[in-house]
């Protein structure tokens, strides 16, 4: 039954992955008597990564690039709409490049986001603009099916991990073995192992949430996911260490009790 739904869980995260969002399309806006901006295709931005927009303006009637005289605009929206950055240059870069550096700091953020740049002759006769989608991952690079496949690997065995070494730990009992009426009879020694398969169901759990927190930054299964993830993360990272301090404190108190337990069984001590 258990592997049946562990089966299921991976088909049905292999089947999301298939649904891996695209950069929203965008709108150019090109006029007889106007202006053309072309730019790099790149629309697949690291997070809290600087980078430099790069445009070229040219006449749209004839083609000819436009150098001097122009006054360019850089909108840049979040995913819900808001302005982040406003910016405008008429400074030329290469000859023809009109730039604009957006620190990473407005890309902190995962998900789908969006910019306008807009240009026009010092004079307002003439101008063109364009609107771009861009998409903020935490590679920089979009993501494939063949990583999809590959995380999905990842968490299956994972989960298989976790799911394994907890239903070992629950099958193993924490008290000595008795007689009816209660008397120990001998001592319990896989004590230490209940406590060591706590340890490894739990460093399990943590690469488990980590692999879905790579998962969402990379693909984006839900808007607020990414955010849930690290959340968890963080926190079983840090309980991380108390635990291990716990969990050894308790390896050797254990064993120490368990030691003369088992001598005073041998010396012929009655313990319940």
């Amino acid at each position: 039954m258990i592997k049946k739904k562990v089966f299921v869980l991976l088909f049905l995260v292999l089947f999301s992955l298939t649904f891996i969002s695209a950069v929203p399309p965008f709108q150019e806006g090109v006029f007889p008597d106007g202006y053309t901006i072309k730019y790099p295709s790149q629309k697949i931005l690291k997070q809290n990564q600087d980078y430099k927009f790069q445009f070229h303006v040219f006449n749209s009637s004839n083609g000819i690039p436009i150098n001097d005289s122009v006054t360019c605009h850089f909108h840049l929206y979040n995913s819900s709409g808001s302005h982040l950055v406003i910016s405008q240059t008429s400074t030329i870069e290469h000859l023809f490049d009109y730039e604009f550096l957006i620190n990473g700091g407005n890309f902190s953020t995962i998900g789908k986001m969006s910019y306008i740049i807009q240009c026009e002759n010092d004079g307002i006769t003439e101008g063109g603009f364009d609107s771009i989608g861009i998409e903020i991952t935490s590679t920089g690079f979009e993501a494939t099916m063949q990583q999809a496949v590959m995380y999905g690997i990842i968490l299956f065995i994972l989960l298989t991990l976790f799911i394994g070494s907890l239903i070992w730990f629950n099958n193993i009992q924490w008290g000595h073995y008795t007689s009816s009426e209660g008397v120990i009879m001998e001592v319990n020694r896989e004590r230490t192992k209940k406590v060591a398969l706590f340890f490894f169901t739990y460093i399990a759990g943590l690469l488990m949430v980590f692999t879905a927190k790579s998962m969402t930054e990379n693909f984006m299964l839900l808007n607020d996911t990414p955010v849930f993830f690290s959340a968890f993360f963080t926190i079983l990272l840090v309980a991380l260490a108390p635990i291990t301090i716990a969990v050894v404190a308790i390896i050797i108190l254990t064993t120490i009790a368990d030691s003369k337990l088992q001598q005073a069984i041998f010396r012929g001590m009655e313990i319940k």
